[in-house]
């Protein structure tokens, strides 16, 4: 009983341990439900929120990049209104500044006329008071001698009737005495007595009449200086009409002489024109009767193939019937001259002629040879064709005379003394011969032109009659692949032949190469001589070349383009598509304008050169669009370059003129970026670097380079809401030193640039 009591109470009790477990398991699978549910709970608020915070962040991240957009998109948009506004206000004032300085120029143009008129009219008047004084004189001077002149004629007619009266008396008292002793003496003195009165009434009033005229010539000359001084404002408006007519006359002489310079730049320019279509057709005359000459020949080659064809076939022709030992040969029987002889014969006899022929057919083919006698009378007399004999006689020597022509040597020392005389300098030729088979030509081999010119071959076109004369005349002479130094060209462009008896008309030089240290390609040249022995002009033609020199006056105007040209004091520096105008003499070279293409941009500008102890080059020089990269590829990475400015260099040659360079301008990069450092993340961030980019609308600034030291200044950076100013100095060995001064709205910051070129460092 008591082990079933104690199995019973061992059952109860185990019952209750595993109900009682149970109920622990199950009160601790409800913690644990409730903890994984209320984790979960958690976990999904917690994700709800986190979820919440991110939309939240992102959404205000949007909204902050929409207001920087906005705000750079307004900044852009006030930048650009206010570079329009002050295009507009630059424009406006440089229109006003424009309308100002014509108007001042106007006024200055006024005040000198106005200063020119008052002067012409203070030099008319004085002129006329000067003339009037002059002439006043003059009439008071003519008065007083024939005052004195009068005075001197009274005084000789008092003396003469003194004289006379003097004679009268001695007379009257000789007479006196006569008259006494004669008995006529009475009846004489009378009448001399009345002839004596007559005389004296005459006189007295002859001297009454030169006294009266005395006094009316006085009053004569009196109312003649006052005519003079009522005429002078009437002869004063005369030499004003008169003076008026010669300006108009002056200025209608000047609009001739414009039309007439006008006139003549266009009949220079026709007669260019007119030139190069000369020259152009007479190339293409060249070319045309080259390729005749050519058809010729090869109508010739095959001519003669076929000739040469016939004969071989004759020849065969004559081997083939001579083999039967018939002694008619086929000289004896030639069907040409036979078939001749047969049109010259009647039909009767042409019918007889075919039988015989018959007849010798049928005996030849029977084996019955004929003898000689019976051939002999069967043989015609044939007459001598002279023709074709003669014509290749003739043929055979003008071949022979053209060969002999072509090898012929030629005297080479007279023509070693003419050329010497006219270029002023040494001339030798190795040998000279004559060519006819392509035009009369002189060759001249090996020539050497003073120390430094060598030439192979020169080709010389005489002409007509100058073989002959001692004069010699070239219409023209070619030059295969010349070589010219560069010190030299002056010499040969400005000089002179300084003998006429030796005459060139054009010279033409092909594959010319002008050594020196100036890099130029291979052209072709064209220079026109005239009768004086100058240069008319040179033209220039090549590849990717061409051009056009023309004298004027001590100097030579030129027009050159070239496919590319390489400075020789910037050998890395090569400027293609280049062109440039200007004029030279023998101290200088002035180019009025220069252009060309170099980095992806133009450049254009002008320049004077000169040359002496010392070469100096000062000039302008603009770029435009160009490639900002290939400066400094790591401080600007990308943008095009607008700049202009003055430039200077001076050297002992040409290869040291960048020794000395100096250039001072203004530059502008637009849509760049600096390729280095980012200046926004710098301003945000407070790190010592701050690789990146920083792109930009536009980076300005002066700049100035002197003994390979470059110093940039006023430089300014606009780039939306970002803006910098600051400098940067580079060194020749390509060091950095500089400042930015950077501003991000409210964020400023002082950034200093160090390093090279080709690393730059930029730190606080």
């Amino acid at each position: 009983m008591e082990a079933r009591a104690r199995a019973e109470a061992d059952a109860k009790a185990r019952a209750a341990a595993e109900a009682q477990a149970r109920t622990e398991a199950d009160v601790r699978a409800k913690v644990e439900a409730a903890r994984q549910a209320q984790e979960h709970a958690e976990r999904a608020r917690f994700e709800a929120t986190e979820r919440a915070r991110r939309e939240a962040e992102e959404l205000r991240f949007k909204l902050e990049e929409e207001r920087r957009a906005r705000e750079e998109a307004e900044a852009l948009r006030k930048t650009l209104e206010d570079e329009r506004r002050a295009r507009e206000e630059a424009e406006r004032k440089a229109q006003e500044e424009r309308g100002k300085r014509e108007r001042e120029h106007l006024a200055e143009l006024q005040r000198i006329q106005e200063e020119e008129e008052r002067r012409r009219r203070n030099e008319e008047a004085e002129r006329s008071a000067r003339d009037v004084t002059e002439r006043r004189e003059a009439e008071e001077h003519q008065r007083q001698i024939r005052l004195a002149r009068e005075a001197e004629d009274r005084k000789r007619r008092d003396a003469d009737s003194r004289k006379k009266k003097e004679e009268e008396t001695r007379r009257w008292e000789h007479e006196e005495a006569r008259r006494k002793s004669d008995d006529t003496y009475r009846q004489r003195a009378e009448q001399e007595d009345k002839e004596r009165a007559e005389r004296e009434v005459v006189e007295a009033a002859e001297r009454a009449e030169a006294e009266k005229k005395a006094a009316e010539a006085a009053d004569v000359l009196a109312g003649s200086l006052l005519a003079d001084l009522d005429s002078f404002s009437k002869r004063e408006e005369d030499e004003r009409h008169e003076k008026q007519a010669l300006e108009q006359k002056e200025r209608e002489e000047r609009l001739r002489q414009t039309q007439e310079e006008e006139a003549r730049l266009a009949r220079e320019e026709a007669e260019r024109r007119a030139l190069k279509a000369e020259e152009k057709r007479q190339r293409e005359d060249e070319e045309r009767k080259q390729k005749e000459e050519e058809a010729r020949l090869a109508r010739e080659a095959e001519a003669q193939q076929q000739e040469a064809e016939e004969k071989r076939k004759k020849e065969r022709e004559e081997k083939a019937r001579n083999k039967d030992d018939i002694p008619i040969s086929s000289s004896d029987l030639a069907r040409d001259d036979v078939s001749d002889d047969e049109r010259k014969l009647t039909p009767e006899a042409r019918k007889a002629l075919r039988d015989r022929e018959r007849e010798v057919q049928r005996l030849r083919a029977r084996g019955d040879v004929p003898s000689a006698k019976a051939a002999t009378a069967y043989q015609r007399k044939q007459p001598i064709k002279w023709g074709r004999p003669v014509a290749l006689g003739l043929f055979t020597l003008l071949a022979a005379g053209v060969v002999v022509l072509n090898v012929l040597p030629q005297p080479i020392a007279e023509y070693e003394r003419l050329a010497s005389d006219a270029l002023g300098t040494p001339v030798k030729i190795g040998a000279a011969r004559m060519w006819v088979l392509t035009g009369v030509e002189m060759r001249f081999e090996r020539v050497q032109v003073g120390e430094s010119i060598r030439i192979a071959e020169v080709r010389a076109v005489p002409e007509l009659g100058a073989l002959l004369s001692g004069n010699k005349a070239f219409s023209r002479i070619e030059i295969d692949k010349l070589n010219l130094p560069q010190e030299l060209l002056g010499g040969a462009l400005f000089g002179v032949m300084k003998s006429d008896r030796l005459r060139v008309a054009r010279v033409v030089a092909k594959g010319l190469k002008l050594e020196g240290p100036l890099t130029l390609p291979a052209v072709d040249a064209d220079m026109q001589i005239g009768s004086d022995g100058r240069v008319l002009s040179v033209r220039l033609t090549g590849e990717r070349t061409s051009g056009q020199l023309t004298p004027r006056g001590d100097g030579m105007a030129f027009e050159v383009a070239l496919g590319s040209f390489t400075p020789p004091f910037l050998e890395k520096l090569s400027i293609t598509d280049f062109g440039m105008k200007g004029s030279a003499n023998r101290q200088d070279l002035t180019l009025s304008e220069f252009d060309g293409r170099l980095y992806d941009g133009t450049v254009v500008g002008k320049a004077r050169i000169q040359w002496g102890a010392q070469w100096i080059v000062q000039g302008e020089i603009q770029g435009r669009t160009m490639n900002a990269a290939v400066f400094a590829p790591r401080l600007v990475s990308e943008g095009r370059f607008e700049g202009k400015g003055r430039f200077a260099l001076a050297g002992p040659d040409l290869a040291r003129l960048g020794e000395g360079a100096r250039l001072e301008g203004s530059f502008t990069v637009s849509k760049g970026a600096l390729g280095t450092f980012d200046l926004s993340r710098a301003l945000q961030s407070t790190s010592a670097q701050a690789s990146g980019r920083t792109p930009f609308s536009e980076l300005s600034g002066s700049g100035a380079l002197a003994n390979g030291a470059l110093a940039l200044r006023d430089l300014r950076l606009a780039s939306g809401i970002l803006s910098a100013t600051g400098s940067l100095d580079v060194d020749p060995s390509g060091g950095l030193s500089g400042r930015i001064n950077a501003e991000l709205r409210n964020l400023r910051g002082t950034y200093y640039i160090s390093g090279k070129l080709q690393d730059p460092q930029l730190r606080r």
